[in-house]
């Protein structure tokens, strides 16, 4: 529909959809819905029965497959972690074990050594401190090749009133040096230092000349290797000199037991004495050591051996110490590294240790037969805390019961030294693989392959039962699309009627969709007067509705816009805006006939009667409008400014209509009638943007008491085929509708809860 001499509508309108009274539409609107859904429900409660038992029995098959599977994982799982576990306590033990027997062997190999040094003072009547062990080179070689230290040396206690009488031994005896540098130049396995020239220092110093304090002294005498690099004498440096260090000697003496003093290597970084000392520490040791070798900044530590003036054997010396005093200490610097190599075979890695002696802690791995420094503080893994191995390393020289040492026993008065042992993830992941996890889906896949057997078989007749259902299921939705429910209900069987319709069509859709083919291809195609002798011709569908309101909507400008636009630009515009009356005549309950070109055609009253028939189109027509206006302002932006210019125009005439269902090709519910004709005038004489009514309509507003919506049109209509009728403006409710000036049409103003204007383009041909 478009220009003022717009041909008369056809008299057959299409029709689609059911309508109901709008006081109950959201009550049928509600049914309407739950039948759809219905009908989905009722299709698969054919199969409801069936679908139990299959459920039950999958769910049957799944729970014993997970029961099995995480059987399977959870048994080979402990079977691993069992391994694992094994795996370190004999490991543990092992690391143990040599910590132990290498504390036993070096410190045995010392006590030898010290027997020997004192031995040999008595032999030849030497007095303490004034005693010198000759070829001190070449013996403390054996003793390092059995001890693993670095550094070795023995330290006399010199008394106040003895210092002058020892300074001068010592100027006097000092040849060993030399002796001890030759022997470090002849020696393969010496890949240190060598200084031939060095400075005789005979007076017993600190680091700033000689000690002023009253002794007793614990000068360094004879030491191997000797590197006397300066600043490092090769002798009488005092131990009482450093306060960490007397503190370790004077346990000794008093004690007579083995001492080892605090770790280096591991200071607090807030600690700046002990980082300047573990500094000092390791530029010394790194005299030592091969080129390039980093062991001189890993944790090392200084053991002090008592040496008391006895003759019995190495084996009573222990036992004498309460007779004797100490006259000399023999001192070794050792790294711990060296004490945890060569302890695990390769491949048994992961083994954690952590050592702490008063306020220190630092921490090992092993791998195999090679230790790795972790840093200082405990590293291991808290995961593992439920595994540890402890020991005092004070006690470890009983340890392993093959121990054969009988000397000096460490001291556990001086920050005694604990070891813990821990596993690692990387040893757990020696001992773990993906075997359980395989195990478990090959379990998984037995009873899935044998569970999909069932499946298989069930699907194929699933298929076959879902491709029936949903046949009868579309064909029923397409039958409810094309034809309201009253008409719906008397084309299914008689013994059905009786019964809900939305049952009847599930239980016997096929049946039904069958019974409505023949209905609608059993129509007289012949051209003859019908033969009711003839059983199968069914008669036709068809009522008499006399209370309707019909309502004919156009586009006005709409045939030039759309000259000038793409067809999808066309049918965007058109989609829109009949999609939103769409949803309106839902909602109002109106039912929509169909659209002829540009022009929206409803009806309400039919199928099902509503006494406010006319109420509810009006107020439907005002929606249209109002929802129009809006879009048409939001379609401007991408279908163009004059897009916004263009409006409705709507027609609205109430009276009796017949309806049915009109068989043969493309049948559809459709209505009759001179109301559709004079319906189709009313709005082809209307205006732009206004609701226009005739006389039957205006007659049943005022009859329910909305005679305020109307406003009498000045001009009669001279209509084709109807001469000179009187027709009415209508302004549903609050909306009121008036033109911004009496003399210029050109805009129609809606007060409602906003004020709306709707711009009429005087140019426009409707």
């Amino acid at each position: 529909m478009s220009d003022t001499n717009a041909p008369t509508h056809p008299k057959t309108i299409n029709m689609a959809g059911p309508t109901d009274d709008e006081t109950s539409w959201h009550e049928d609107d509600a049914v309407h819905v739950e039948e759809g859904k219905q009908a989905e429900e009722i299709a698969k409660e054919e199969t409801k029965a069936v679908g139990r038992i299959r459920l039950l029995a999958f769910g049957f098959l799944v729970l014993i497959t997970i029961g099995v599977a995480l059987a399977v994982y959870y048994f080979v799982s402990q079977a691993e972690h069992q391994s694992f576990e094994e795996s370190f306590q004999d490991n543990s033990e092992k690391v143990l074990k040599s910590i132990g027997g290498v504390f036993d062997l070096t410190l045995g190999a010392v006590d030898s050594f010290t027997v020997d040094l004192v031995s040999y003072a008595h032999d030849t009547g030497k007095v303490w401190p004034q005693v010198a062990l000759p070829n001190f080179g070449v013996r403390s070689k054996k003793l390092r090749s059995l001890s693993k230290a670095v550094h070795l040396g023995f330290y006399p206690v010199v008394k106040t009133e003895q210092r002058a009488e020892y300074e001068k031994f010592t100027a006097e005896n000092n040849q060993w040096v030399n002796e001890t540098i030759r022997t470090q130049d002849q020696d393969e396995e010496f890949e240190g230092d060598i200084v031939y020239d060095w400075e005789p220092l005979n007076f017993i110093h600190g680091a700033e000349g000689p000690v002023q304090y009253d002794g007793p002294y614990v000068p360094q005498w004879q030491t191997a290797p000797v590197v006397p690099k300066f600043p490092y004498f090769p002798y009488n440096w005092d131990l009482m000199y450093l306060p960490f260090s007397r503190l370790a000697v004077e346990e000794v003496i008093a004690s007579q037991s083995v001492v080892i003093q605090k770790t280096f290597n591991v200071a607090d970084p807030n600690d700046e004495a002990a980082v300047v000392q573990d500094e000092i520490f390791a530029s010394w040791v790194k005299e030592f050591l091969p080129k390039g070798s980093e062991q001189h900044k890993e944790p090392s530590i200084l053991v002090y051996y008592p040496i008391v003036d006895t003759v019995a054997d190495s084996v009573n010396v222990a036992n004498q110490k309460q007779n004797n005093e100490v006259v000399a200490l023999f001192g070794m610097t050792v790294s711990w590294k060296d004490l945890l190599v060569d302890i695990l075979p390769p491949g048994e890695d992961g083994i954690v240790v952590t050592f702490d002696n008063c306020d220190q802690s630092f921490t090992y791995q092993i791998n195999g037969p090679k230790a790795h420094y972790m840093g200082r503080g405990d590293l291991h893994d808290d995961k593992y805390e439920h595994l540890i191995r402890t020991a005092e390393l004070a006690n470890l020289h009983g340890y392993d019961e093959a121990s054969s040492y009988s000397g000096f026993s460490l001291s556990t008065n001086y920050c005694p030294y604990n070891i813990r042992v821990y596993p690692s993830q990387a040893m757990e992941d020696k001992h773990t693989s993906s075997n359980p996890i395989i195990f478990m889906f090959i379990a998984i896949f037995i009873f899935a392959f044998t569970s999909a057997l069932f499946l298989t078989y069930d699907a194929l007749v699933e298929k076959r039962q879902k491709k029936v259902m949903t046949t009868a299921v579309q064909s029923t939705e397409i039958v409810s699309s094309l034809f309201p429910s009253n008409v719906r209900d008397r084309l299914y069987p008689t013994s059905q009627a009786k019964e809900p319709a939305i049952n009847a069509r599930a239980s016997s859709s096929a049946f039904s969709t069958k019974r409505i083919q023949d209905f609608i291809n059993t129509s007289n195609t012949s051209g003859s007067a019908p033969d009711p002798s003839n059983k199968t011709q069914s008669s036709p569908i068809a009522d008499s509705f006399t209370d309707c309101t019909v309502l004919f909507a156009d586009i006005c400008g709409f045939t030039a816009w759309s000259a000038k636009r793409q067809p999808e630009q066309v049918f965007e515009l058109l989609e829109t805006l009949y999609g939103a009356f769409d949803l309106s005549a839902q909602r109002r309950r109106v039912f929509k006939i169909e659209t002829i070109g540009d022009c929206y055609v409803a009806i309400t009253g039919c199928p099902d009667p509503n006494p406010k028939h006319c109420e509810v189109m009006c107020r439907f027509a005002r929606d249209c409008l109002t929802k129009m206006h809006v879009l048409l302002t939001e379609l401007s932006h991408s279908l163009g400014e004059d897009t916004a210019a263009l409006n409705f125009r709507v027609g609205l005439h109430s009276g009796a209509v017949t309806a049915g269902v009109l068989r043969g090709a493309k049948a559809r519910f459709q209505l009759f009638g001179d109301t559709v004709n004079t319906c189709a005038r009313i709005e082809s004489s209307g205006e732009a943007g206004r609701i226009h009514a005739s006389q039957s309509t205006a007659d049943c507003l005022i009859a329910a008491g909305h005679d305020s919506w109307l406003t009498m049109r000045e001009d009669k209509v001279h209509a084709k085929g109807k001469g000179e009728m009187q027709t009415w403006w209508v302004t549903p409710k609050s909306s009121r509708a008036y033109t911004a000036s009496t003399d210029d049409a050109s805009s129609i103003i809606f007060e409602n809860d906003h004020s709306e204007v709707f711009p009429l383009d005087p140019n426009v041909d409707c």
